[in-house]
């Protein structure tokens, strides 16, 4: 196993394509290319006990349990501001969650409580998914499309596991897509 750097505990951890970040109790902020390699940060506010990150729309949002009417946001995990909430909506003694997702963060907390934010002006949605087929006959093929709300839209397909936008399939850059035989 890796070494981090920190005796602090880490309770999150998120990556974006090409950095992970970890966050933690005393305002532990921690980024790295590969994932054995970290590179402590300094989230600007002393004993705060991070709980969770996430990263979409270009940056990262941390939530805490320390304060109740906050999360702290970041464009490259170096850089931290605390961004408060309009309401005292998670309790210290919760370990609040956030993911992101079709254009939102999402932070979940005590008492069944859910909090989203709204999405960006440029942020496309998807309001349909590829449909996942159950069996393709061999050598058959498999039709795919997605649909998507927003401006200046552009699309690519990619072969591989889902998530991985390593092997992006040459030429398929419109809404829907059959796949070669398989």
């Amino acid at each position: 196993p890796a070494t981090s750097g920190t005796a602090s505990q880490l309770n999150g951890i998120t990556f974006n394509g090409s950095q992970f970040v970890a966050v933690g109790a005393g305002s532990a902020v921690l980024t790295s290319a590969n994932g054995t390699t970290w590179t402590i940060q300094t989230l600007g506010d002393a004993g705060i006990n991070l709980v969770d990150v996430a990263y979409g729309d270009g940056f990262y949002v941390a939530t805490n349990s320390t304060n109740d009417t906050s999360v702290y946001k970041s464009p490259d995990a170096v850089t931290w501001s605390r961004t408060d909430l309009t309401a005292h909506v998670l309790s210290q003694t919760a370990l609040p969650g956030v993911g992101f997702g079709n254009g939102r963060f999402v932070v979940g907390a005590n008492g069944g409580i859910i909090i989203s934010s709204n999405p960006a002006a440029a942020t496309f949605m998807l309001t349909t998914q590829p449909v996942a087929t159950t069996a393709v006959a061999p050598s058959g093929t498999a039709n795919l499309s997605v649909v998507a709300n927003g401006t200046g839209l552009t699309y690519q397909w990619y072969s591989g596991l889902s998530g991985d936008t390593s092997n992006p399939v040459s030429g398929e850059t419109l809404a829907s897509f059959t796949t070669p035989p398989i």
